[in-house]
């Protein structure tokens, strides 16, 4: 039940920013969709996450898959 009740709320607080707020707000959040360099792959935040991953399966043991 807590979980339809969270569900539930979060699809109106959506219909009601959908309702309310202006288009243009969100056209200033888009994303960048071209690829990245190999240089900003590795300077970027989330491969910081894959690097100490990949360690942490290293020492386990666990062969990790690319």
């Amino acid at each position: 039940m807590i979980c339809i009740a969270i569900g539930s709320f979060s699809l109106v607080v959506g219909v009601l920013v959908k309702l309310f707020l202006p288009v243009e707000w969100f056209k200033k959040l888009q994303m960048k969709e071209e690829p990245m360099s190999d240089e900003e792959e590795k300077s970027a935040f989330t491969s910081q996450f894959r690097k100490s991953f990949r360690a942490s399966l290293r020492k386990s043991g666990v062969k990790a898959i690319n």
